[in-house]
Protein backbone atom coordinates (compact mmCIF):
# COMPACT_ATOMS: atom_id res chain seq x y z
CA UNK A 1 0.00 0.00 0.00
CA UNK A 2 1.38 3.43 -0.95
CA UNK A 3 2.25 5.96 1.73
CA UNK A 4 -0.65 8.24 0.77
CA UNK A 5 -3.15 5.45 1.42
CA UNK A 6 -1.44 4.51 4.67
CA UNK A 7 -1.71 8.12 5.83
CA UNK A 8 -5.40 8.11 4.97
CA UNK A 9 -5.96 4.94 7.00
CA UNK A 10 -4.05 6.31 9.99
CA UNK A 11 -6.23 9.44 9.99
CA UNK A 12 -9.39 7.34 9.59
CA UNK A 13 -8.46 5.03 12.46
CA UNK A 14 -7.68 7.96 14.75
CA UNK A 15 -10.89 9.82 13.87
CA UNK A 16 -13.14 6.77 14.20
CA UNK A 17 -11.58 5.82 17.53
CA UNK A 18 -12.44 9.27 18.84
CA UNK A 19 -15.98 9.00 17.46
CA UNK A 20 -16.48 5.60 19.06
CA UNK A 21 -17.15 3.95 15.68
CA UNK A 22 -13.98 1.89 16.00
CA UNK A 23 -12.66 0.00 19.02
CA UNK A 24 -9.17 -1.18 19.82
CA UNK A 25 -9.07 -4.92 20.55
CA UNK A 26 -6.29 -6.07 22.87
CA UNK A 27 -7.08 -9.79 22.67
CA UNK A 28 -8.83 -10.71 19.38
CA UNK A 29 -9.12 -14.39 20.33
CA UNK A 30 -11.18 -13.51 23.42
CA UNK A 31 -14.06 -12.21 21.28
CA UNK A 32 -13.40 -14.46 18.25
CA UNK A 33 -12.62 -11.41 16.13
CA UNK A 34 -12.80 -12.11 12.40
CA UNK A 35 -10.43 -9.87 10.45
CA UNK A 36 -10.67 -8.94 6.77
CA UNK A 37 -8.23 -6.94 4.62
CA UNK A 38 -8.75 -3.20 4.53
CA UNK A 39 -7.96 -0.97 1.56
CA UNK A 40 -8.33 2.52 0.13
CA UNK A 41 -10.03 3.55 -3.12
CA UNK A 42 -10.72 7.00 -4.64
CA UNK A 43 -14.23 8.34 -4.16
CA UNK A 44 -16.23 8.72 -7.38
CA UNK A 45 -16.19 12.26 -8.81
CA UNK A 46 -13.94 13.45 -5.96
CA UNK A 47 -10.28 13.87 -5.04
CA UNK A 48 -10.94 12.26 -1.65
CA UNK A 49 -10.39 8.63 -0.66
CA UNK A 50 -12.65 5.99 0.86
CA UNK A 51 -11.83 3.14 3.21
CA UNK A 52 -13.05 -0.24 1.98
CA UNK A 53 -13.35 -3.41 4.05
CA UNK A 54 -12.71 -6.46 1.83
CA UNK A 55 -15.46 -8.52 3.42
CA UNK A 56 -15.62 -10.78 0.34
CA UNK A 57 -12.12 -12.09 1.09
CA UNK A 58 -11.25 -14.89 0.44
CA UNK A 59 -12.88 -15.02 -2.99
CA UNK A 60 -11.52 -18.35 -4.26
CA UNK A 61 -13.89 -21.31 -3.86
CA UNK A 62 -12.77 -24.52 -2.23
CA UNK A 63 -12.11 -25.75 1.27
CA UNK A 64 -11.10 -22.35 2.64
CA UNK A 65 -13.25 -20.49 5.13
CA UNK A 66 -16.16 -18.52 3.74
CA UNK A 67 -15.91 -14.74 3.65
CA UNK A 68 -18.10 -12.53 5.83
CA UNK A 69 -20.15 -11.52 2.78
CA UNK A 70 -20.70 -15.16 1.83
CA UNK A 71 -22.51 -15.67 5.14
CA UNK A 72 -25.02 -12.86 4.58
CA UNK A 73 -28.52 -13.94 3.60
CA UNK A 74 -29.50 -12.71 0.13
CA UNK A 75 -32.77 -11.32 1.56
CA UNK A 76 -30.64 -8.61 3.22
CA UNK A 77 -29.04 -7.55 -0.05
CA UNK A 78 -31.67 -6.70 -2.67
CA UNK A 79 -32.85 -3.08 -2.89
CA UNK A 80 -35.56 -1.69 -5.14
CA UNK A 81 -34.20 1.76 -5.93
CA UNK A 82 -36.39 4.69 -6.87
CA UNK A 83 -36.20 6.12 -10.36
CA UNK A 84 -36.17 9.71 -11.60
CA UNK A 85 -39.71 9.32 -12.93
CA UNK A 86 -41.40 11.42 -10.22
CA UNK A 87 -39.17 14.46 -10.64
CA UNK A 88 -39.13 14.17 -14.44
CA UNK A 89 -42.93 13.98 -14.59
CA UNK A 90 -43.17 17.05 -12.33
CA UNK A 91 -40.73 18.98 -14.55
CA UNK A 92 -42.80 18.04 -17.60
CA UNK A 93 -45.96 19.43 -15.97
CA UNK A 94 -44.22 22.48 -14.43
CA UNK A 95 -41.81 24.12 -16.92
CA UNK A 96 -38.97 26.09 -15.29
CA UNK A 97 -39.52 24.25 -11.98
CA UNK A 98 -36.95 24.78 -9.22
CA UNK A 99 -34.83 21.67 -8.61
CA UNK A 100 -33.18 20.62 -5.36
CA UNK A 101 -31.00 17.82 -4.03
CA UNK A 102 -29.22 16.94 -0.79
CA UNK A 103 -26.89 14.20 0.43
CA UNK A 104 -26.53 12.82 3.93
CA UNK A 105 -23.07 13.35 5.40
CA UNK A 106 -21.07 10.23 6.39
CA UNK A 107 -24.24 8.22 5.96
CA UNK A 108 -23.01 4.71 6.85
CA UNK A 109 -21.21 5.95 9.97
CA UNK A 110 -24.53 6.71 11.65
CA UNK A 111 -25.75 3.10 11.60
CA UNK A 112 -24.40 1.11 14.56
CA UNK A 113 -23.76 -2.61 14.10
CA UNK A 114 -25.01 -5.15 16.65
CA UNK A 115 -22.33 -6.47 19.00
CA UNK A 116 -22.81 -10.01 17.70
CA UNK A 117 -22.09 -8.85 14.15
CA UNK A 118 -19.33 -6.39 15.04
CA UNK A 119 -16.99 -9.29 15.87
CA UNK A 120 -17.10 -10.16 12.15
CA UNK A 121 -15.80 -6.71 11.21
CA UNK A 122 -12.26 -6.78 12.50
CA UNK A 123 -9.14 -5.34 10.86
CA UNK A 124 -5.42 -5.67 11.55
CA UNK A 125 -3.50 -2.48 10.83
CA UNK A 126 0.10 -1.64 11.72
CA UNK A 127 0.30 -4.34 14.38
CA UNK A 128 -2.97 -3.45 16.11
CA UNK A 129 -6.40 -5.10 16.04
CA UNK A 130 -9.59 -3.06 15.71
CA UNK A 131 -13.33 -3.79 15.66
CA UNK A 132 -15.66 -1.75 13.46
CA UNK A 133 -18.87 -0.66 15.19
CA UNK A 134 -20.73 0.97 12.27
CA UNK A 135 -21.70 -0.02 8.75
CA UNK A 136 -18.68 -0.18 6.48
CA UNK A 137 -18.17 0.10 2.74
CA UNK A 138 -17.55 -3.38 1.43
CA UNK A 139 -20.30 -5.08 3.42
CA UNK A 140 -22.75 -6.92 1.20
CA UNK A 141 -25.73 -5.88 3.31
CA UNK A 142 -24.54 -2.34 4.16
CA UNK A 143 -26.59 -0.55 1.46
CA UNK A 144 -29.71 -2.59 2.32
CA UNK A 145 -29.45 -1.88 6.05
CA UNK A 146 -28.73 1.81 5.56
CA UNK A 147 -31.62 2.12 3.13
CA UNK A 148 -34.05 1.04 5.87
CA UNK A 149 -33.13 4.19 7.80
CA UNK A 150 -33.12 6.33 4.64
CA UNK A 151 -36.64 5.10 3.79
CA UNK A 152 -37.85 6.14 7.24
CA UNK A 153 -36.29 9.60 6.81
CA UNK A 154 -37.98 9.73 3.41
CA UNK A 155 -41.36 8.89 4.96
CA UNK A 156 -40.99 11.49 7.74
CA UNK A 157 -40.02 14.18 5.22
CA UNK A 158 -42.87 13.31 2.86
CA UNK A 159 -45.36 13.34 5.74
CA UNK A 160 -44.12 16.75 6.95
CA UNK A 161 -44.31 18.17 3.43
CA UNK A 162 -48.06 17.57 3.45
CA UNK A 163 -48.40 20.25 6.14
CA UNK A 164 -46.62 23.04 4.23
CA UNK A 165 -48.65 25.71 2.36
CA UNK A 166 -49.72 24.54 -1.11
CA UNK A 167 -48.21 21.05 -0.93
CA UNK A 168 -49.26 20.40 -4.53
CA UNK A 169 -46.63 22.95 -5.59
CA UNK A 170 -43.91 20.44 -4.70
CA UNK A 171 -42.99 17.14 -6.30
CA UNK A 172 -42.83 13.92 -4.34
CA UNK A 173 -39.64 13.59 -2.32
CA UNK A 174 -37.37 10.93 -3.88
CA UNK A 175 -34.28 9.24 -2.52
CA UNK A 176 -31.54 6.91 -3.75
CA UNK A 177 -29.68 5.64 -0.68
CA UNK A 178 -28.26 8.85 0.85
CA UNK A 179 -29.29 11.09 -2.07
CA UNK A 180 -32.56 13.02 -1.72
CA UNK A 181 -34.02 15.15 -4.50
CA UNK A 182 -37.18 16.79 -5.83
CA UNK A 183 -38.64 19.90 -7.45
CA UNK A 184 -41.02 22.76 -6.75
CA UNK A 185 -43.22 25.02 -8.85
CA UNK A 186 -42.05 28.56 -9.60
CA UNK A 187 -44.78 29.92 -7.27
CA UNK A 188 -43.52 27.94 -4.25
CA UNK A 189 -40.74 28.66 -1.77
CA UNK A 190 -37.82 26.77 -3.31
CA UNK A 191 -36.03 26.24 0.02
CA UNK A 192 -38.98 24.59 1.78
CA UNK A 193 -38.14 20.93 0.90
CA UNK A 194 -34.54 21.39 2.01
CA UNK A 195 -35.64 22.97 5.30
CA UNK A 196 -38.10 20.16 6.02
CA UNK A 197 -35.56 17.47 5.09
CA UNK A 198 -32.87 19.12 7.22
CA UNK A 199 -35.11 19.22 10.29
CA UNK A 200 -36.25 15.63 9.81
CA UNK A 201 -32.65 14.47 9.33
CA UNK A 202 -31.50 16.28 12.48
CA UNK A 203 -34.34 14.72 14.48
CA UNK A 204 -33.13 11.26 13.42
CA UNK A 205 -29.45 11.97 14.05
CA UNK A 206 -28.42 12.60 10.45
CA UNK A 207 -26.83 15.67 8.91
CA UNK A 208 -26.98 17.10 5.39
CA UNK A 209 -23.75 17.72 3.51
CA UNK A 210 -23.51 21.48 2.91
CA UNK A 211 -21.30 20.98 -0.17
CA UNK A 212 -23.82 18.67 -1.82
CA UNK A 213 -27.01 20.53 -0.91
CA UNK A 214 -28.46 22.66 -3.71
CA UNK A 215 -31.84 24.25 -4.37
CA UNK A 216 -33.60 26.86 -6.50
CA UNK A 217 -31.86 25.65 -9.66
CA UNK A 218 -33.27 24.98 -13.12
CA UNK A 219 -30.27 22.84 -14.12
CA UNK A 220 -29.10 20.08 -11.80
CA UNK A 221 -27.10 16.86 -11.97
CA UNK A 222 -28.82 14.03 -10.10
CA UNK A 223 -27.31 10.53 -10.02
CA UNK A 224 -25.32 11.14 -13.19
CA UNK A 225 -28.30 12.61 -15.09
CA UNK A 226 -28.47 16.28 -16.13
CA UNK A 227 -31.96 17.74 -15.74
CA UNK A 228 -32.95 21.08 -17.27
CA UNK A 229 -36.43 22.26 -16.31
CA UNK A 230 -36.35 25.20 -18.74
CA UNK A 231 -35.21 23.27 -21.81
CA UNK A 232 -37.23 20.23 -20.62
CA UNK A 233 -34.33 17.86 -21.24
CA UNK A 234 -32.59 14.98 -19.47
CA UNK A 235 -29.16 13.75 -20.54
CA UNK A 236 -26.17 11.80 -19.25
CA UNK A 237 -23.34 13.66 -17.56
CA UNK A 238 -19.95 13.50 -19.28
CA UNK A 239 -18.49 11.68 -16.27
CA UNK A 240 -21.06 8.89 -16.41
CA UNK A 241 -20.73 8.64 -20.18
CA UNK A 242 -16.96 8.37 -19.92
CA UNK A 243 -17.30 5.65 -17.29
CA UNK A 244 -19.66 3.66 -19.53
CA UNK A 245 -17.31 3.95 -22.51
CA UNK A 246 -14.36 2.81 -20.41
CA UNK A 247 -16.23 -0.24 -19.12
CA UNK A 248 -17.50 -1.21 -22.58
CA UNK A 249 -14.23 -0.67 -24.43
CA UNK A 250 -12.24 -2.63 -21.84
CA UNK A 251 -14.47 -5.69 -22.32
CA UNK A 252 -14.61 -5.37 -26.12
CA UNK A 253 -10.84 -5.02 -26.47
CA UNK A 254 -10.13 -8.08 -24.32
CA UNK A 255 -13.01 -10.15 -25.66
CA UNK A 256 -13.62 -11.52 -22.15
CA UNK A 257 -14.90 -10.24 -18.83
CA UNK A 258 -15.46 -11.22 -15.22
CA UNK A 259 -18.91 -11.46 -13.68
CA UNK A 260 -18.30 -8.23 -11.74
CA UNK A 261 -17.32 -6.31 -14.90
CA UNK A 262 -20.46 -7.44 -16.72
CA UNK A 263 -22.65 -6.59 -13.72
CA UNK A 264 -21.09 -3.11 -13.54
CA UNK A 265 -21.62 -2.28 -17.21
CA UNK A 266 -25.14 -3.77 -17.19
CA UNK A 267 -26.04 -1.65 -14.15
CA UNK A 268 -24.76 1.54 -15.76
CA UNK A 269 -26.56 0.87 -19.04
CA UNK A 270 -29.79 -0.12 -17.32
CA UNK A 271 -29.73 3.21 -15.48
CA UNK A 272 -29.22 5.07 -18.75
CA UNK A 273 -32.37 3.50 -20.22
CA UNK A 274 -34.39 5.65 -17.82
CA UNK A 275 -33.82 8.54 -20.21
CA UNK A 276 -33.21 6.41 -23.32
CA UNK A 277 -35.87 3.66 -23.24
CA UNK A 278 -34.93 2.41 -26.72
CA UNK A 279 -31.64 1.21 -25.25
CA UNK A 280 -33.45 -1.62 -23.46
CA UNK A 281 -33.51 -3.51 -26.76
CA UNK A 282 -29.71 -3.71 -26.58
CA UNK A 283 -29.39 -5.25 -23.12
CA UNK A 284 -30.86 -8.75 -23.53
CA UNK A 285 -27.67 -10.49 -24.64
CA UNK A 286 -25.67 -8.64 -22.01
CA UNK A 287 -27.95 -10.00 -19.28
CA UNK A 288 -27.68 -13.47 -20.83
CA UNK A 289 -23.90 -13.14 -20.50
CA UNK A 290 -24.27 -12.17 -16.83
CA UNK A 291 -26.29 -15.32 -16.15
CA UNK A 292 -23.70 -17.51 -17.92
CA UNK A 293 -20.85 -15.92 -15.97
CA UNK A 294 -22.28 -17.08 -12.64
CA UNK A 295 -20.78 -20.47 -13.52
CA UNK A 296 -17.34 -18.93 -14.00
CA UNK A 297 -17.32 -15.60 -12.13
CA UNK A 298 -13.60 -14.93 -12.53
CA UNK A 299 -13.75 -14.54 -16.30
CA UNK A 300 -14.77 -16.09 -19.59
CA UNK A 301 -15.05 -14.98 -23.20
CA UNK A 302 -18.09 -13.01 -24.31
CA UNK A 303 -20.17 -13.94 -27.35
CA UNK A 304 -20.17 -11.99 -30.62
CA UNK A 305 -23.76 -10.98 -29.90
CA UNK A 306 -22.81 -9.50 -26.50
CA UNK A 307 -19.88 -7.70 -28.11
CA UNK A 308 -22.21 -6.28 -30.77
CA UNK A 309 -24.50 -4.84 -28.08
CA UNK A 310 -21.57 -3.17 -26.34
CA UNK A 311 -20.36 -1.74 -29.64
CA UNK A 312 -23.85 -0.31 -30.27
CA UNK A 313 -23.76 1.53 -26.97
CA UNK A 314 -20.26 2.83 -27.74
CA UNK A 315 -20.90 3.99 -31.32
CA UNK A 316 -24.59 4.84 -31.52
CA UNK A 317 -25.31 6.40 -28.16
CA UNK A 318 -22.53 7.34 -25.75
CA UNK A 319 -20.32 9.05 -28.31
CA UNK A 320 -22.94 11.73 -28.93
CA UNK A 321 -22.16 13.20 -25.51
CA UNK A 322 -18.57 14.05 -26.41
Amino acid sequence: MVEEDLHHLRCEVKAHLQEGCLRHVADPSAINLVCSPVGVVPKPHSDKKRTIYHLSHPRKPGLRLLSVNDGINTSFVTIHYESLDAIMDFIHMHPSASLWKADLEDAFRHIIVAESDAQLMGIHFEGQYYQECALAFGGRSSPFLFNLFAKFLHWVTSFAMQAVPQPSSFSEVSHYLDNFFGASDTSAMAATPIQVLSMAAAALGFKLSHKKTLWDATKLKILGIKLDSVAQTASITNQRCQRILQLCSRIVERGCASLLELQQVAGHLQFVTRIAPHGRAFLRRLYNAVRLHYKSPFGRRISKATCAELLWWMSEYCVQYY
